[in-house]
């Protein structure tokens, strides 16, 4: 009875077998991301004072800010670099080698022997991520407009899981000698875990990124449209570049021809509309439509030189960012969640430090535990507008 209740709902959100395997593996996908940014807050101070034992306690906060942005910082420098070559070479092939890159890089990180070395693999972790650009554009693509908000319901789900999956695994699994005073009699194992303490939540993030590889492998369908083998861009740019050609093909006994049918024509009207067929085939060398129809822009994207030099998409690229950056809807949008990310990735950060830092340093960072449930509450309330 559940199941068809449940089938009966699925249905009614126009949701098929083919979107449910693309929510299961986005879901796993997009998982692995949100462990990488969250695995490291529960141990950060710790790990950071272990690889800098000579620096004072006031000045490891300084130093693990630099960890956590470091990985940002490769997330702003790979976003736009694993976005563009999606659309080229499809979602799928994208999200499957960010996972194991992600998978890759992690188990490096989790064999560090200094502090320079946790920082640069960090960055390469971040640089290697594209993953939250690619689900999007996934579940974006994918979705119709009965069942988008469920689709991007599944991200969000996702990264709340995480968000107690990373924390809790990685602060049970972080220096286990330390934390609960092991003794080992295997000399090989209590060698590495004394040497490479924190090597364990770097394992277990490789673990959950090699799963969400396989399953966009085996599970996620391809969802970028079909074009031809030259390319969306290309091929729109040659057909339209082949009428411009036929219509510059149009000779002089073609205006010659327009030019008679006007003359034998009763009405002003049908004249005045065949002299401005005339005057298009006389200046069609240049690309111009002296017609009515130009203004109304209905040919103009037929009639228009296509062959664009590097200067023209440029300029044409400058006019769309110009357009874009002139909304002032898309400004406020992205200023608000611009704000809301700054000050919930800084909460995060700092307040992994607030249980590392003693009392007669630690005054003002509680006040971050008010400004996150803050954040947190407006996340909310902003999900009803």
């Amino acid at each position: 009875m559940r199941s068809l209740q449940l089938k009966s709902r699925l249905e009614r959100l126009g949701i098929d077998r083919r979107m449910v395997r693309i929510y299961i593996a986005s879901f796993i996908a997009y998982l692995s991301n949100a462990y990488n940014v969250l695995m490291l807050y529960p141990f950060l101070p710790f790990m950071t004072k272990f690889f800098l034992p000579d620096k004072d306690t006031a000045s490891i906060n300084n130093y693990a800010g630099i960890i956590v942005a470091a990985y940002f910082g490769g997330r702003i420098m790979g976003s736009y670099i694993w976005g563009s070559l999606a659309d080229v070479v499809g979602r799928k092939p994208v999200l499957a080698a960010n996972c194991f890159m992600m998978s890759g890089a992690l188990l490096i990180s989790a064999f560090s022997v200094n502090y320079a070395m946790v920082v640069t693999f960090r960055c390469i972790l971040g640089l290697c991520n594209g993953v939250i650009v690619v689900s999007r554009a996934v579940i974006s693509e994918s979705s119709t407009n009965t069942n988008q908000a469920f689709g991007f319901s599944v991200l969000t789900f996702s990264w709340m899981s995480a968000a107690v999956m990373a924390p809790l695994f990685s602060g049970l699994s972080a220096d286990p000698i330390g934390q609960y005073n092991l003794t080992l009699s295997n000399g090989t194992l209590k060698t590495y875990l004394t040497t490479f303490p924190y090597s364990l939540p770097f394992i277990l993030n490789m673990l959950v990124c090699i799963v969400g590889a396989l399953a966009v492998i085996f599970i996620l369908p391809e969802t970028l449209p079909k074009v031809s083998s030259v390319g969306p861009v290309r091929s729109r740019e040659l057909e339209m570049s082949a009428q411009h050609i036929r219509l510059q093909e149009m000779t002089s006994d073609d205006e010659d021809h327009l030019q008679s049918d006007a003359a034998s024509q009763g009405t002003d009207g049908d004249t005045a509309e065949l002299e401005h067929g005339a005057m298009y085939a006389a200046n069609s060398n240049k690309g111009k439509l002296p017609c009515s129809q130009w203004e109304a822009g209905c040919c103009k994207s037929m009639c228009r030189p296509t062959l664009l030099g590097e200067g023209a998409k440029f300029k044409r690229w400058c006019k769309n960012m110009k357009s874009i950056l002139w909304n002032r809807v898309f400004l406020i949008a992205v200023s608000a969640q611009c704000l809301l990310a700054v000050i919930e990735s800084s909460s995060d950060s700092v307040y992994a430090l607030w249980f590392a830092t003693p009392l007669n340093l630690g005054k003002g960072l509680h006040y971050c535990c008010i400004v996150y449930v803050a954040v947190q509450w407006v996340e909310y309330e902003s999900t009803f507008f």
